[in-house]
């Protein structure tokens, strides 16, 4: 099914809301003062996603459409609002400890920033994330050798000195 009919059959269910409930005003208020409270990270995929259609390559738009459908899994139905860097470093640890490459993962992350530029400019968003501190690279978990008790019981974790 093609995102334009897609699109279409969004309009038609949000058109039978409007008609059945009616919405209230008081809700339309609150939508519009805060879309990030009501708007979905996949649903705006999916925006970003279409509006690429005229200023990216076929493959480009495959490979965003990949991105959307098998990566990030745990947070595309999350709320804008409810986005942190901690949530989406979490994504990226889970796709890494999943078997996913290094180089792939990073390429979707960099999709991911895109969509919520996106999100940023076409106020879904009122401010954008400070994505600086989210790495891709899989979190160091130290071994039991690497991790020793201290006198007091605490535990304190020894770095490796390396020469070469």
């Amino acid at each position: 099914m093609s995102l334009t009919k897609v699109f279409a059959a969004f309009k038609k269910i949000r058109n039978f809301f409007k008609e059945t409930f009616s919405y209230s005003t008081e809700l339309q208020q609150k939508v519009e003062e805060d879309p990030a409270d009501y708007c979905l990270l996949d649903y705006v995929m999916d925006y970003y996603i279409y509006a690429c259609r005229e200023t990216k390559s076929e493959n480009t738009v495959k490979t965003y459409k990949n991105y959307q459908s098998k990566y990030f899994q745990g947070i595309r139905y999350h709320r804008l609002s409810s986005l942190t860097p901690t949530l989406i470093q979490e994504a990226i640890w889970d796709e890494l400890s999943s078997g996913k490459s290094e180089k792939t993962v990073k390429n979707a992350f960099y999709f991911l920033k895109s969509v919520l530029n996106y999100a940023v400019e076409n106020q879904y968003m009122k401010e954008p994330l400070d994505l600086s501190d989210v790495k891709v690279k899989l979190r160091f978990i130290p071994s039991e050798a690497e991790v020793q008790s201290d006198d007091t019981g605490v535990e304190v974790q020894t770095v490796k000195e390396t020469t070469e």
